[in-house]
């Protein structure tokens, strides 16, 4: 097992909660529901990483032990980790559409099947079907390319399992070639999942949103209490971002 693997899989949180959970991407037609949620980080899609940590080390003491199950448990550990990287990912393209429309005053939804339990019941495969007919971002074919590999090595393994003929030496080249498709995997993704938090902290500067509020406030229904704490809260977090600082 490569030795460089361990650090791009420990993954450390970015955001202001040290523990921030994928959220589920439900339908929100409105913008204002959009920036909502783009005014609150902890409900940006992103990874748990004190979960991922402990999966990686659970993986890493499977595949020090040199046994036939502890090879088997660190391809399956591995798999679930990409697979849900894969997912995490969809959910940020997915956030990505639905800011760059509702800073022009465009909602958008997607289908029930991509969305909230549906999506997290799906397959590895279908995830990267979705994946690559979503948002484009760095590395993107390179992060698809490389789960593809890592979920065909997990299959040939269930396949020789169900046949009895994988010896120790067979499983172990297995395991050795999905630790350097989930070191490529995990680069893939820290690299692509710093895109789209970059992409959030940018998109509140977007004019678009003032102007979405501004009509809003002057609607004869308009929640102004609501609207005006959204006016507040923006400019709070434009005067306190990153970019502004040139951290």
């Amino acid at each position: 097992m490569s030795a460089n693997v361990a650090t791009p899989l420990i993954l450390l949180p970015k955001r202001d909660s040290e523990y921030v959970g994928c959220e589920i991407l439900e339908r929100m037609d409105d913008p204002i529901a959009v920036l909502e949620r783009l005014l609150d980080s902890s409900k940006w899609p992103t990874h748990r990483s004190r979960q991922h940590s402990k999966l990686w080390e659970l993986a890493k003491d499977a595949y020090d032990r040199g046994t036939f199950d502890g090879y088997l448990s660190y391809v399956l550990i591995t798999s679930q980790y990409c697979e849900d990287f894969a997912r995490i990912l969809l959910k940020e393209a997915q956030f990505t559409l639905q800011i760059c429309l509702a800073a022009k005053k465009f909602g958008w939804h997607f289908a029930k099947k991509q969305t909230g339990a549906n999506l997290d019941g799906l397959m590895f495969g279908q995830l990267l079907d979705m994946l690559d007919h979503s948002v484009d971002f760095d590395q993107k074919n390179e992060f698809i390319e490389a789960c593809k590999k890592l979920s065909t090595a997990r299959n040939r393994l269930a396949h020789e399992l169900d046949k009895g003929v994988l010896t120790l030496p067979d499983i172990a080249v297995i395991a050795k070639d999905c630790s350097e498709l989930g070191e490529e995997i995990t680069g893939c993704f820290n690299n692509a999942d710093e895109q789209f938090s970059s992409f959030f902290l940018e998109a509140l500067e977007d004019t678009g949103w003032d102007t979405l509020l501004e009509q809003r406030m002057r609607g004869a229904t308009a929640d102004k209490v609501l609207l005006g704490g959204l006016q507040v809260e923006l400019q709070t977090q434009r005067e306190r971002s990153p970019l502004r600082r040139g951290d």
